[in-house]
Formats: C-alpha cells, structure tokens, sequence
C-alpha cells in the first residue's frame, strides 16, 4: 500500500521544517562568522588576565585560577581601542567535540570591562582542553579571540 499524496506532501513539508529547525539551532550556538581574529596569545587566562591584540584592537580574557566542571565560575573580559562596544560574548568550545555549551552573554561592569559566569560540561571522554572564544561586537565591526586552557584539575 502506498501513502496517499497528501501524506506524502505532509511528510515531505514536515522533513523540510526539520532541516530548517536544524540548521537555525545550528547557527544559533556557534559563533558568528567574520570579523576580526586575533592572534593568539602565548598564555593561558587561569588565576590572571590573558591579552591578546591586533589592529588597535586589545581584548583579555581572565578566568579563576580553577576552572571547575559543572560549577559556576566567574569569567572577565577587557576590551580596549574600541569604541561604542555593544556586547561581549563568550563560546566555550572543545576542539573536535559538540559539549553543547550555550554562549555566554557578558554584562558591562565599567569602562572597557565585561563580567558574566559559566558553567562548563563534563567530556566523556575525559578531556580538558577548552577554548574560550570571545566576541566583541561594536559598531565597526565584530572582533574575536582565541583563548585555550585547561579545566579541572
């Protein structure tokens, strides 16, 4: 017995809505694409301020000494050679791994200084190696960066 067409048409109209509700939850928990990459710096934001700068453009991540797993934990951005910053956030990603960790949008605290908490998963697999990518979103633009460290511990 073969499905009549508007069952057909049902389910094809129900794939394509999933396809769609898929790629908009997709894009939603990444980052967004372009702007200004940083380079990297040569340290890692545990227990002090980690800068990195390019352009004009500085940008500084601190994080506690201890970066626990499932706890919340302070985290500290400074944005500096930027005018008119509308918002800071931060993704918390682990190279090669989906962790499901939601962005974490930043509250301006002073001049030139974002704070927020976040609270990061657990690897099944037993790593600890993350990388904190934080955007900075002004009028001229948005400017990232790159910073890797090690939770737990």
């Amino acid at each position: 017995m073969t499905p009549s067409r508007p069952v057909r048409s049902a389910g094809l109209v129900l794939l394509v809505l999933v396809v769609a509700a898929a790629a908009w939850w997709a894009r939603q928990r990444e980052p967004a694409p372009g702007g200004v990459l940083l380079p990297a710096p040569g340290c890692e934001p545990r227990g002090r301020a980690c800068e990195t700068a390019g352009e004009g453009v500085r940008i500084s991540l601190e994080l506690p000494p201890r970066v626990p797993h499932l706890a919340r934990f302070p985290v500290t951005v400074r944005v500096g050679g930027l005018e008119g910053v509308a918002g800071v956030q931060v993704h918390f990603v682990m190279e090669g791994m989906d962790m499901g960790v939601q962005p974490v949008a930043l509250r301006r605290a002073a001049a030139g200084t974002w704070h927020g908490t976040a609270v990061l998963p657990v690897c099944a697999s037993g790593r600890r190696d993350w990388t904190a990518e934080v955007e900075a979103a002004a009028g001229n633009g948005r400017w990232r960066a790159r910073f890797g460290f090690t939770a737990g511990g």
